[in-house]
């Protein structure tokens, strides 16, 4: 059985075997191994066998996982004596024994590497030692030639008594070098006069704004595609240059289809998607992950977008994304299902009609109690037709479908005629002027109806604003 040894950082000197089916390590506690490091992502990497060979995979971290020292892309096949890095930790492969080749000490290594011959000393350069004096039976050599004679210097003029008038030649220099000085500064001054007059002078030149322009607005295509030799899922999310977003769902399996768009978004509200894509560095994020697919399946997520003024891409195949795309892809989703209403786009029939059963009992507890609090009866109607949202799509129906229709529009029904009584006693209460009794009625339907952004709750409130400054 092939081990991992620990050898390096906070679990060093634990043994790991490596089971058939493979060992999955992170930080978090629902791998096979949890190591404290916080370098780790919550799952990192995975070993696992092929064709009885060991193999190591990053599973698509921040940090990555070298062999060797080298950082790798893709599952990796190792080789006794390898050395995994993860975070701060090290972990060392055995042998198909389980045995531990060590690495030879540095000590050893250098005895059995021959010393270096030792490098011959350089000659000693030549010294300017006096020559040995000449033996009697050798004649003193001749001594060499002395230089001929520096020319000297050109004398000083002399003063021979002339006067200014008797020395003609050195004036005229003077005088030439006094004009030339002379016309040298007439010059400077001009040309500082000319500066000034052009620098008071008032300027054409166009201001140009410091700020840079603002990037050009968000933009995004987000495929997430799943499946098999039986069956495929596709799921889609598009937000083009004119600002709609648009989900289509192909499910194979399921029979389903479903295609929804919607109305151009605010612009705060782009503003709002660019942030989360900032809050997971989605920039920083590589251009590819890749693994191994398993026999007959494949999955793809791949986000492309213009951001900040870039365009980047993202894809990851047959892998799970990382943490911070991961994230991304969670809060995109639940912004579709929030603005298209399609709370059903990346879930399962399975997983679909459960989340149906819920949200109907839930509608048929607060029906019952909607004597207890007037809200309940609201609140029954949304949860009908969230277990209806949530079957919408499947096809064909299950029998659910049309108990959930025929509750919604009791629970509708119910609640279109307490409103409109309470709407009759607050206009007669108004045509009568008791406007107590007027503010009472419109009160109460606030009760009925909580939701602020519901057209009934902001007519009621706009009313009875009106019928309080008549009651002043």
């Amino acid at each position: 059985m092939y081990k991992l040894r620990i050898e390096k950082g906070p679990e060093e000197g634990k043994s790991l075997p490596i089971p058939e089916d493979g060992l999955s390590l992170g930080r978090s506690s629902q791998n096979d191994v949890a190591i404290r490091d916080e370098m780790l992502s919550r799952r990192h990497c995975r070993f696992y066998f092929e064709d009885g060979a060991p193999m190591v995979a990053d599973l698509a971290t921040v940090n990555g996982t070298q062999v060797n020292g080298v950082s790798i892309q893709e599952a990796t096949r190792l080789r006794p004596g390898d050395a995994v890095a993860i975070g701060v930790s090290v972990l060392r492969l055995s042998d198909e024994n389980g045995e531990f080749t060590a690495p030879p000490a540095p000590s050893a290594v250098t005895a059995t590497i021959p010393a270096a011959p030792a490098a011959p000393e350089p000659a000693p350069a030549p010294s300017a030692a006096p020559e040995p004096a000449p033996t009697p039976s050798e004649p003193p050599a001749p001594a060499p030639a002395a230089p001929p004679p520096a020319a000297p210097p050109p004398a000083a003029p002399v003063d021979l008594g002339f006067g200014p008038a008797d020395r003609p030649a050195a004036p005229v220099r003077n005088s030439k070098l006094l004009v030339n000085v002379v016309l040298g500064c007439a010059a400077v001054v001009l040309l500082a006069v000319a500066a000034r007059t052009l620098l008071d002078a008032p300027q054409s030149v166009p201001v140009v704004s410091a700020e840079p322009p603002p990037p050009p607005p968000l933009e995004f295509s987000y495929v997430k595609l799943q499946g098999s030799d039986k069956a495929v899922f596709r799921y889609q999310m598009d937000l083009g240059a004119d600002g709609r977003l648009v989900v289509s769902i192909d499910d194979t399996a399921e029979n389903r289809h479903v295609s929804k768009s919607s109305e151009p978004l605010d612009p705060e509200v782009r503003e709002a998607l660019s942030r989360h894509f900032a809050e997971t560095h989605f920039a920083s994020l590589r251009p590819e992950y890749g693994g191994r697919a398993r026999e007959n399946e494949f999955r793809t997520t791949r986000i492309s977008a213009l951001f900040e003024g870039r365009a980047i891409t993202v894809s990851v195949r047959n892998f799970p994304p990382p943490e911070d795309l991961a994230a991304l892809c969670d809060r995109l989703e639940a912004f579709a299902l929030t603005e298209l209403g399609l709370w059903a786009a990346a879930y399962g029939r399975d997983d679909l009609i459960a989340r149906a059963v819920t949200e109907f009992n839930r509608g048929a507890l607060l029906f019952e109690q909607r004597e207890v609090k007037p809200a309940n009866l609201y609140e029954a109607v949304h949860a009908f037709r969230a277990a209806l949202a949530n079957l919408d799509s499947l096809d064909p129906k299950p029998e659910l479908f049309d108990k959930a229709v025929a509750r919604e529009a009791e629970a509708a029904r119910a609640l279109d005629d307490t409103l409109a009584d309470l709407e009759k006693t607050a206009a007669i209460a108004t045509n009568t002027k008791d406007w107590a009794a007027a503010a009472a009625a419109l009160s109460e339907i606030l009760e009925y109806v909580p939701e602020r952004t519901d057209e009934r709750y902001r007519s009621a409130f706009r009313r009875l604003r009106e019928v309080q400054e008549r009651v002043k």
